[in-house]
């Protein structure tokens, strides 16, 4: 399903990490902000807004350390599922809204 305009908040865990992810859809198309809860590390993903062939929608975006991550996420505007790349790793994401 479609997320709606303006700002989604979700809370969830990638890899068994508590993590948010606050995704703003507008007419510059869909922005989001990772949040790893327990380490407080942050990253700004942006995204074309396109849908792949397996419904997953894909955020970029760069780690402190210069790092290239992709978020491959899919659902409904209650809850996001996919996989996150990045560093060399792939883990499993699960997102629930607010």
């Amino acid at each position: 399903g479609q997320l709606p305009s303006g700002t989604s908040e979700f809370r969830g865990e990638m890899a068994g990490f508590p993590i948010e992810l606050t995704i703003t859809k507008d007419a510059n198309g869909l922005h989001a902000k990772y949040r790893n809860v327990k380490f407080g590390a942050t990253m700004k993903l942006e995204s074309d807004g396109t849908t792949a062939d397996d419904g997953n929608t894909s955020f970029f975006g760069k780690d402190a350390q210069n790092n290239q991550w992709i978020f491959r996420l899919g659902g409904n505007p209650e809850c996001l599922n996919g996989s996150a790349e990045g560093d060399g790793k792939e883990f499993s994401v699960v997102l629930y809204k607010k």
